[in-house]
């Protein structure tokens, strides 16, 4: 092996601390940025539940920690596995060249193309497939075309499909800590898929009318709702009969 004084190593040294310290401050900076945002949502759920409700302010409380997990999480952890490859690649060169055993970044690497395929069959599909299940129920239920048995049967579809999509996500990932986020914020979609259901999809309370009924010489009144009006509109119709 070369002396220290080689430039072609002393460079590969520079690169490969400079990539390993940036590798780490990724890391650092998306954790700073989470417990910044969690303690915006902890702040919401504390003082917001009085205003906004508690399903509102569920809803509210989840966009901060949604936007850490697409705006951050998600991009530093694409960014990470690149600068991987690079200290990979120098490892390489390093062991070929001066006959050195580096494989730290090789073998995370490795790991990363394995859950690469994983983001992309499994991760990704199953995140599209239940938002746009929750659209299409949200839409279904607005206008009508959902009773209430079939919602409960949607309801428990998408939960069942979650969980199996769950559990394959932490078995395949082996309980890496990505994989446990993204576990965990896998079901914060469906929670917060749950929370718009019952928001946007609050049965509509059947208006009440005022209805004078003459017996003989006596008035009364009553106070009778839309569906209330109707059954008594077909009973009079049926005596009249």
């Amino acid at each position: 092996m070369s002396n220290g004084s080689d430039p072609i190593l002393e460079l590969s040294k520079m690169e490969y601390e400079k990539g390993a310290t940036r590798y780490e401050d990724i890391y650092k900076a998306s954790w700073t940025n989470f417990s910044y945002l969690a303690a915006v949502s902890g702040a919401i759920l504390a003082f917001g539940g009085d205003k906004f409700g508690l399903v509102g302010a569920g809803i509210l409380a989840s966009v901060p920690l949604l936007f850490w997990y697409w705006a951050t999480f998600e991009p530093l952890n694409e960014y990470g596995d690149k600068v991987v490859d690079e200290l990979k690649n120098i490892e390489e060169r390093l062991n070929d060249t001066y006959k050195t055993e580096l494989k730290i970044y090789t073998q995370f690497a490795k790991r990363a193309k394995q859950h690469a395929k994983i983001d992309k069959y499994i991760i990704y599909p199953a995140l599209v497939l239940v938002v746009l299940a929750a659209v299409v129920v949200i839409i279904c239920q607005r206008c009508g075309v959902l009773n209430s048995n079939s919602f409960r049967i949607l309801t428990v579809i998408i939960i069942s499909l979650a969980v199996i999509v769950g559990i394959a996500l932490v078995c395949l990932g082996k309980l890496r800590v990505r994989y446990v986020i993204r576990f965990f914020f896998f079901f914060l979609h469906i929670t917060v898929a749950a929370l718009l259901l019952s928001y946007f999809c609050q049965p509509k309370q059947p208006e009440v009318k005022t209805v004078t009924i003459t017996l003989k010489d006596d008035k009364g009144e009553v106070k009778l709702t839309e569906i209330e009006l109707e059954k008594l509109k077909e009973l009079l119709d049926s005596i009249r009969k």
